[in-house]
């Protein structure tokens, strides 16, 4: 599964966009973090993947809030230099994949989101967006953090990325 879409163009070059694009990301991490949590061994890395599930449909609700609050000023506000295919990744996960696997993979994609983040807030004029997706983007590198702690070994091993 590719998160937040796979293939073709994918230019973020509106404020309509970016959320548009938030909003599939977060559906698609919520998706990705509950099949990831159905399928973990150690109900530590399950209760933290079903967590980070829950998490990630409520914050595509509240990605949904934001643009709905927003779309009359700044629907069609300009954005440039990005690009979704710079924040996507291919998260397939074979069927006895580790729950190290999990983790490591759970850690590149909060990474992932990270970085849209803080790069979308930095592009968006309105300060009250801008702030929002910075929450997004610290919440994003906590849940990394916690996603390497878990993960035996990750201080020692370099990700394969």
């Amino acid at each position: 599964m590719a998160v937040a879409g796979s293939g073709g163009s994918m230019a973020l070059n509106t404020f309509g966009a970016v959320l548009r694009y938030a909003i599939e990301m977060e559906e698609r991490a919520a998706q990705f973090y509950s099949g990831a949590a159905a399928a973990a061994k150690d109900s530590q890395v399950t209760g933290f993947l079903r967590d980070l599930a829950v998490v990630r449909a409520r914050r595509a609700q509240q990605v949904t809030r934001i643009r709905r609050e927003n779309v009359a000023e700044m629907i069609l506000e300009p954005v440039a230099n990005m690009d979704g295919r710079s924040y996507a990744r291919n998260l397939d996960l074979s069927g006895d994949a580790s729950d190290s696997e999990r983790l490591r993979m759970a850690s590149l994609l909060e990474e992932d989101a990270q970085r849209f983040y803080l790069d979308a807030g930095q592009r968006l004029s309105i300060a009250e967006v801008s702030r929002a997706l910075s929450r997004l983007a610290k919440e994003n590198g906590q849940a990394k953090s916690k996603a390497d702690a878990l993960r035996p070994g990750s201080l020692d091993q370099p990700d394969p990325g």
